[in-house]
């Protein structure tokens, strides 16, 4: 029967929902939970009453709890906690339903009420923070007035955030439908590139020294050997940095969901995108930028220590035997360009 002055269902004598029955402790338990509410109840402390009859329910989910519960929830004003426990004691097959029926129906015009359909349709819906755990959609839910949020997730793929506006007494209907899988990004390749041979001029004779050509292979050298010490402590910084990488990489996985793929951690769309994704990215960017910085360097000295060794081959003082090999030294034919080109002849 419905909570009156005095009167409370005892949870000896009612159903309850529970696959395993409840022990003499928990029996004991909910009684004297049941007392103390009943008490404040009859005071009109009506949360004092609802927080024994709430711990009660904690205990076991008799039927009776559930028939307090909702009676003391109404008069609070909290009208979807109260028809959740009146779903649940009609739930029970109890012997008077007419009076709980009708509570149920007072309870939902206070409340609003959202059909929601999902694409596809065993997606997971994550409404107000929490996961729903429901049936197959579409789904009626019943909400407090005011403003929800909900998103999906299916197979690593992260919908938009939502935001509805629920308003009492009105069905809002819904389709929440999850993005398309990204295409897949083949490697770019790039266009090809048509050298254009130089054209072949006679030697350039020289009137400079061996003092000069020595400082000249010297200062080459040097340039050469700074050009690879940066490359290759730039690639030291690229190692370190990526070894940093999958340290966040491998701890950002362990605070997600085994269901969310590793590829869908950091996805830019997700609304609840963790705070280690802004440290992975930046992780990523120092190493792309150490590995060109290694790249350039590594080139730069290449092209520095040919351009020393040529200069030292085909200096005047050497220029028979480097004829004898078929090795020239020209300037650039680049107007207001300084330089030289080395060519061979075979």
């Amino acid at each position: 029967m419905l909570l009156g002055g005095a009167t409370v269902v005892g949870p000896a004598h009612a159903q309850s929902s529970a696959t395993e029955p409840a022990t003499t402790e928990q029996v004991q338990g909910v009684k004297t939970l049941v007392a103390k509410g009943a008490a404040a109840y009859r005071k009109n402390d009506f949360k004092s009453a609802r927080a024994a009859f709430a711990e009660a329910w904690s205990v076991y989910p008799y039927a009776s709890v559930a028939l307090s519960l909702a009676d003391v929830e109404m008069r609070l004003g909290r009208y979807l906690e109260a028809a959740r426990h009146w779903e649940f004691y009609l739930a029970s097959d109890p012997p008077e339903t007419e009076q709980a029926k009708a509570q149920l129906a007072e309870c939902r015009k206070h409340l609003g009420s959202l059909r929601l359909e999902v694409e596809p349709r065993d997606a997971d819906v994550v409404l107000d923070g929490a996961d729903l755990d429901h049936e197959p959609p579409p789904w009626l839910l019943w909400l407090e007035p005011g403003t929800h949020t909900l998103f999906g997730r299916y197979m690593g793929r992260i919908s938009e955030g939502h935001s509805l506006d629920v308003a009492a007494g009105v069905e809002h209907h819904f389709t929440l439908s999850l993005p398309s899988p990204p295409p897949l990004l083949g490697p770019t390749v790039p266009p090809p590139q048509t050298e254009t041979a130089a054209p072949r001029r006679e030697p350039v004779p020289s009137s400079r020294g061996s003092s000069t050509r020595t400082v000249v292979v010297a200062g080459g050298g040097v340039l050469t050997a700074a050009a690879f010490t940066v490359a290759i402590v730039s690639g030291l910084q690229a190692q370190a940095v990526d070894r940093r990488r999958l340290t966040l990489l491998a701890d950002l996985h362990r605070a997600e969901p085994d269901y969310v793929p590793q590829n869908g951690l950091c996805w830019v769309g997700r609304p609840d995108r963790p705070a280690l994704c802004t440290e992975l990215d930046s992780e990523i960017d120092t190493h792309q930028s150490s590995v060109k910085r290694a790249n350039a360097f590594y080139l730069t000295g290449g092209i520095v220590g040919a351009v020393t060794v040529a200069t030292f081959l085909l200096w005047p003082s050497s220029n028979k035997a480097a004829q004898a090999t078929g090795l020239t030294l020209s300037p650039l034919p680049i107007a207001g360009s300084r330089g030289l080109q080395l060519g061979t002849t075979f």
